[in-house]
């Protein structure tokens, strides 16, 4: 058995201030002047507790489990304008756990689930704690696109995953995996309220953010004698986001909120080859298709060249390519977390020096 612990603890404060001029003149008559100025400091704390244990039953299974307790205190909105005083407290005890089964040397499986809290600010990305569970990612400090909802504090996250990998002889290898990813985050978004006469005054509102995701992916990865090697992957993503300001009445047509829904399929292509000498070269294509609910479906290919020479033993690497060769645009909807390419062709020059 072996034991992983520690601890954490992480404090500092928080100073914002926000200023609201000009309002629209048909609008100015419900405002103070300005409508908001101010500035408030804030606590940001965040402590957790944090203990894993690996299990070596046998030569064919492991298992790993974790539990996690974190403690976090930070304003309750400072991000959106008009913004308010006041800080937010919360706890959280996080479990993992996952297992990894070589049943041979070949063949292996792996099944994992976790729990966690993410960060409030730039606190995540600094952590002691083990960010895996048997090779699952289970720390985030998002795991909703920030290009539609903005930087979030402390999201409830839960994650789960199973994959297999098989070596099918002595040049082929194949990896299967699923992975599912869910947020929830209630969090103050700044606004005015009337409570009597004018003026308006600033008072957040309580938003709900609901996220979950489904990926699967495949990819198969072969040599080809000594000196080359190539990969097809194919991943699929299913995504979905509902928003609601839970006090705001739908009425008059108009919702209190608005739900967002995705589908991403992405194949890749990827052919390498090494020469004893040091020269290398290497070609890769991806195919991206996305049908969205809401934005435009979106379907685009890219290419992506490079050639270089690495000397053997001490020495640098230079490499010279081009990237998005076929010069598409991409206008992808950002609720599927991918990595997308370069939007426009990209010719590139890089020397890399070891020593």
């Amino acid at each position: 058995v072996q034991l992983v612990a520690g601890a954490e603890i992480q404090t500092g404060d928080i100073t914002t201030r926000d200023t609201l001029t000009d309002p629209p003149p048909r609008t100015a008559p419900f405002f103070d002047d300005p409508p908001a100025n101010a500035r408030h400091t804030e606590d940001l704390d965040h402590a957790s507790v944090y203990a894993y244990a690996t299990w070596q039953l046998n030569e064919a299974l492991t298992l790993q489990g974790g539990l996690t307790y974190d403690w976090l205190r930070y304003p309750e909105n400072y991000r959106t304008s008009p913004i308010t005083p006041g800080d937010e407290h919360r706890d959280d005890l996080s479990f993992k756990g996952g297992l990894l089964w070589q049943p041979c040397n070949t063949l292996s499986f792996w099944s994992a689930y976790a729990e966690s809290v993410g960060g409030i600010t730039f606190e995540e990305s600094i952590s002691l704690e083990p960010s895996q569970t048997v090779g699952m990612l289970h720390n985030f400090r998002s795991v909703i696109s920030e290009s539609l909802v903005g930087s979030l504090s402390a999201p409830e996250h839960e994650i789960a995953g199973a994959g297999i990998s098989w070596q099918a002889g002595d040049d082929l290898y194949l990896d299967l995996g699923y992975r599912w990813r869910s947020a929830d985050v209630d969090r103050l978004r700044g606004a005015f309220t009337r409570r009597g006469p004018p003026p308006l005054y600033p008072e957040p509102t309580p938003e709900a953010l609901d996220y979950d995701e489904h990926q699967i992916g495949d990819k198969l990865t072969w040599l080809l004698g000594n000196q080359c090697a190539g990969s097809l992957g194919y991943a699929w993503t299913h995504a979905e986001l509902d928003q609601e300001f839970t006090e705001f009445p739908a009425t008059g047509g108009v919702p209190a909120g608005y739900s967002l829904e995705s589908d991403f399929h992405e194949v890749e292509a990827r052919l390498l080859w090494n020469h004893p000498s040091g020269f290398f070269g290497e070609a890769s294509s991806r195919f991206l298709s996305q049908n969205n609910s809401t934005f435009s479906d979106e379907n685009d290919l890219n290419v992506d060249l490079a050639a270089g020479y690495a000397p053997t033993g001490q020495g640098g690497r230079f490499r010279l390519g081009v990237l998005n060769a076929t010069d598409s645009s991409y206008d992808l909807n950002p609720l599927t977390d991918r990595s997308v390419p370069v939007t426009d062709r990209t010719f590139f020059l890089e020397y890399v020096f070891t020593y």
